[in-house]
C-alpha cells in the first residue's frame, strides 16, 4: 500500500527503507469504472474472495454473479490451534520456539509479520537462541524480492512483513517429504480475505502444509471471539468501500471532463502541438489540476456528485482565463524546465527570463533555477566580459545563492540520516549529497570559495615538518599561490581581473561525479535530481590570448630541429640515423605544441617547454651513446670533406645517391614523428569523450598503421626532397 500526503515517507524513513518523492494522480482512471467498461463481458478469477459480504459488494458493483469452482487436487492443508499471549516478551518466545519445532524436523518456516522492527526482534531472536544465521532469510521490502526467487532447502526460515503473504509462490518441493511449508502469522489480518492469502502462501498446488496463529493481545484470549471482532471491522470497512466507489467514480467523471479541457488548450496546429515548451504548459495544466483535486477529494465526502463537477467548471475557467493570459503556469518548477530546453537549443536569453519567472515565484527553493541562470550568463555573456560586466557580477551573484540554498537542503539531508541507522536510506542520503557536492564544487571553482585562510593555514603547519623534502615544499608554495590567485576569486574572478574573456562547457551528471563512484548506483537520485531542473555541472575556462612570440618561437625550433636532424642523417651517411631520427621526432613534436599548446589550449609555458625538453634532449644523448654521436660527428666532418671534392669532381651522381637516401631516411622518420604525434593527440581527445581507457592502446596502434606509411610516401615524393 502506498500512502498519501507525505505519510508513506515518514513511514519510509521509520522503518529505514528508501524515501520515494511524493507525488500527484493527474492521470487515472479507476479499476471501478475500467472494469465497467466491459459491460457484461466480464470474468474474473481469484483464489481468496473474501466474505459474503464481500462477495456481495463486487455483485452490486459489477453485476456479475459468483461460482465456486473446486480444485483439481484436495488440499493437504492443516490449521494448527491457535496461540494468544498477554505480555509481548512471551509472544516472541512462542513464535520462536514454535519456528524452530519445525525446523529442526527438517521443514521450512514462514513467518509473516506486522511490522519490519518485528522481523528484526525475531531474526535476532533466532540468533540469541543459538540457529544458524545463515538459514535466517529476510524480506522486508520490495527490494528484498529475490530471497523468495531460491528455493527453500529444509531448515531455512523467511521472517517477512505481509509483502510476503499476497501473490508469493515460494518453492517447497525439498521440504515435501519433510511436511511442507509452516506459515506463522502473528497479527489478525483485517479481513478474511487477506487471513486466505497468509496462509495460502503453503498447501498450493495439493502439496502438504500447516498455518498457526500467534498473537499478542492484551484483553482477548479467545481465538474465535478475535475472529468475530475481526469480522465485524470488515463490514465496517465495506461499508466504507461503498462509499469509496462512489467517491472514484466521481472522480473518473471529473476525470473525463478534464481531459476534454486539455483538448480545448491543445487545439493547436500540428506543429504547435508538437512543441516542446506547449508541452510542458500542459503538464503545469496537469499538475493545477493534481493539487485541486487533492484539495476537493476532501469535499467529496459532504458533496453531491453535481456540487462537485460545478467547482469544476469554475477551475476549467480559471484555467482558459490564464491561457488567454499566458499565465498557466504557477508552478516553478515548470519555468525551470521551459529554461532548461532553451538551454539546450543555445537560446539563453529567453532561458535566463524563464529562470527569472521561476525566481521570483520561489526564491527559497529554486537553487537549479539559480543555478541554471548562471550557467546561461555566462554561455551568453562570457565572451565579451569587459563589455557586459555587469551580466556576469550576475552570474557570480547567482551561484552565491544556489549555494545558500544547497547548503540549507544539505542540513535537511543530514537530519534525516541522523534519524535513522538505517544502510539503505544512509546510501540514499550519501548519493544525494554526492550530487549537492558537485555542484558545490563546480560554483566554488567558478566564483571561489571567499574564505581561504583556514586551507592556507593548514598548507603552512605541513609545509614546517621537518620530514617534508625541498621539491614539496616548493610544490605546496606554488599550491597556496594558486588557491590565493584563483579559489578565493575563482576562475571568474581572475577572467575580470585580467581582463580576459569566459569559455564555458557542460558536462553531464555522470561525468561530475568522482572517477572511484559507479553512477549505475545513483540512477534513481540522479533522475530524483533532473525532475527537480538540475541538468548537470559545466566547467568553465578563461580565454587567455594567443601569445604569437612564443608560438612563432616554438614553431621555429621545431623546424630547426627538423633540418638539423635531416641534415645529420645525410651527412653522416647513416652513422647518426638513431640521434637524427630523435631531432626529427622532437622538431616534430614541437610543431604539435606550438598549436595545441599556444593557439587551441593557449597555456603554453616556457619553463615546462625547457623542462620537458632538457629530459627529452638528455635520454636522446644517454640512449644514443656519446660513442655514437662521436662516431657520427667524424662521419659527418668526412662526408662534408668528400662532398666538397666529389662535387667539383666527376662522380656527382653517387653523391646524389648517397644524399637521397639520407633525406629519404629523413622523411620516414618525420613521417613516422607525425604519426606518433597524431595518434596520440587523437587519443587524448578520445579519453576526453569519455573513451575506455583500455582501449586508448590499441587504437593508438591502428591510427598508427593507417596514416604512417602514407605520411612517409607523401614526403618522400614531395617534389624538394626528389630534386636533393
Amino acid at each position: 500500500m502506498h500512502w498519501n500526503n507525505g505519510l508513506h515517507q515518514f513511514l519510509q524513513i521509520k522503518h529505514g527503507a528508501k524515501i520515494s518523492a511524493e507525488s500527484l494522480t493527474t492521470n487515472f482512471i479507476s479499476n471501478v469504472t475500467y472494469f465497467k467498461r466491459y459491460g457484461l463481458n466480464i470474468y474474473g478469477l481469484t483464489g481468496t474472495l473474501g466474505s459474503i459480504k464481500a462477495q456481495e459488494l463486487l455483485n452490486n458493483t459489477y453485476n456479475v454473479d459468483c461460482v465456486t469452482i473446486p480444485p483439481f487436487r484436495q488440499k493437504q492443508y492443516i490449521e494448527l490451534t491457535a496461540i494468544i499471549t498477554n505480555n509481548e516478551d512471551d509472544w516472541y518466545t512462542q513464535i520462536v520456539e514454535s519456528s524452530i519445532n519445525k525446523l529442526i524436523n527438517g521443514r521450512g518456516v514462514l513467518v509473516i509479520t506486522k511490522y519490519i522492527k518485528e522481523v528484526d526482534e525475531i531474526k535476532n531472536r533466532l540468533i540469541t537462541f543459538g540457529y544458524d544465521r545463515s538459514k535466517i532469510k529476510i524480506y522486508r521490502t520490495e527490494t528484498d524480492s529475490k530471497i523468495i526467487e531460491e528455493e527453500l532447502k529444509p531448515g531455512e526460515i523467511i521472517i517477512a512483513t505481509n509483502i510476503a503473504g499476497r501473490g508469493t509462490d515460494i518453492r517447497a518441493e525439498k521440504i515435501e517429504i519433510n511436511g511442507g511449508l509452516h506459515v506463522c502469522v502473528t497479527f489478525l489480518p483485517p479481513n478474511e480475505r487477506v487471513e486466505q492469502q497468509n496462509v495460502g502462501r503453503t498447501s498450493r498446488t495439493g502439496n502438504k502444509g500447516t498455518g498457526q496463529f500467534i498473537l499478542f493481545e492484551k484483553r482477548e484470549n479467545n481465538f474465535n471471539e478475535l475472529k468475530e471482532i475481526g469480522n465485524m471491522q470488515e463490514e465496517n470497512g465495506i461499508a466504507k468501500a461503498k462509499k469509496e466507489i462512489e467517491r472514484v467514480t466521481i472522480k473518473d467523471c471529473i476525470f473525463a471532463e478534464f481531459c476534454k479541457l486539455l483538448d480545448e488548450i491543445d487545439n493547436g496546429t500540428d506543429d504547435e502541438k508538437n512543441n516542446a515548451h506547449i508541452k510542458i504548459k500542459i503538464r503545469a495544466v496537469e499538475d493545477r489540476f493534481g493539487i485541486w483535486l487533492k484539495i476537493e477529494e476532501i469535499n467529496m465526502i459532504e458533496k453531491t456528485k453535481q456540487e462537485i463537477l460545478d467547482e469544476f467548471e469554475k477551475f476549467k475557467q480559471q484555467i482558459l482565463d490564464d491561457k488567454k493570459q499566458n499565465k498557466l503556469i504557477k508552478n516553478p518548477y515548470f519555468y525551470v524546465l521551459t529554461g532548461n530546453k532553451l538551454l539546450n537549443e543555445k537560446k539563453h536569453k529567453q532561458a535566463i527570463d524563464e529562470y527569472t519567472k521561476a525566481i521570483e515565484m520561489d526564491k527559497n527553493f529554486q537553487a537549479n533555477a539559480y543555478y541554471n541562470r548562471g550557467y546561461a550568463k555566462l554561455a551568453e555573456y562570457g565572451c565579451n566580459t569587459k563589455k557586459y560586466k555587469q551580466e556576469i557580477d550576475g552570474a557570480i551573484n547567482d551561484f552565491k545563492q544556489a549555494k545558500e540554498i544547497i547548503e540549507e537542503f544539505e542540513l535537511m539531508l543530514n537530519i534525516i540520516q541522523k534519524a535513522s541507522d538505517s544502510e539503505a536510506l544512509s546510501e540514499q542520503v550519501r548519493h544525494k549529497l554526492a550530487l549537492f557536492g558537485t555542484q558545490k564544487n563546480t560554483i566554488d571553482m567558478a566564483i571561489g570559495t571567499g574564505s581561504i585562510n583556514k586551507e592556507i593555514e593548514e598548507l603552512e603547519n605541513y609545509k614546517k615538518r621537518k620530514d617534508i623534502p625541498a621539491e614539496t615544499k616548493e610544490t605546496i608554495d606554488k599550491q597556496i599561490k594558486m588557491i590565493k590567485e584563483i579559489k578565493e576569486i575563482g576562475i571568474i574572478g581572475k577572467a575580470k581581473k585580467l581582463e580576459r574573456n569566459l569559455e564555458i562547457e557542460f558536462l553531464d551528471i555522470e561525468k561530475s561525479l568522482p572517477e572511484d563512484e559507479d553512477f549505475k548506483l545513483y540512477k534513481d537520485e540522479i533522475q530524483e535530481y533532473k525532475n527537480n531542473g538540475f541538468r548537470g555541472n559545466f566547467k568553465i575556462k578563461e580565454i587567455k590570448p594567443i601569445d604569437w612570440s612564443s608560438v612563432v618561437g616554438v614553431a621555429l625550433l621545431g623546424i630547426a630541429q627538423i633540418v638539423a636532424g635531416g641534415a645529420l642523417a645525410v651527412f653522416t651517411l647513416g652513422a647518426g640515423s638513431s640521434f637524427a631520427m630523435d631531432l626529427i621526432s622532437e622538431g616534430v613534436g614541437d610543431l604539435i605544441i606550438a598549436v595545441k599548446d599556444g593557439i587551441i589550449n593557449r597555456d603554453f609555458s616556457w619553463a615546462s617547454y625547457g623542462i620537458q625538453k632538457a629530459i627529452s634532449l638528455t635520454v636522446s644523448i644517454v640512449c644514443a651513446g656519446l660513442g655514437a654521436i662521436k662516431d657520427a660527428a667524424k662521419t659527418a666532418v668526412a662526408g662534408v670533406k668528400q662532398a666538397a671534392t666529389i662535387v667539383t669532381g666527376t662522380a656527382k651522381t653517387v653523391v646524389t645517391t648517397t644524399v637521397k637516401a639520407g633525406w629519404k631516411l629523413a622523411a620516414k622518420a618525420m613521417g613516422t614523428s607525425l604519426a606518433k604525434g597524431v595518434a596520440k593527440e587523437l587519443v587524448t581527445q578520445l579519453v576526453d569523450y569519455g573513451v575506455n581507457k583500455a582501449l586508448m592502446p590499441c587504437i593508438e596502434e591502428e591510427v598508427m598503421k593507417r596514416i604512417e606509411v602514407p605520411i612517409q610516401n607523401a614526403l618522400i615524393a614531395n617534389p624538394i626532397v626528389e630534386k636533393m
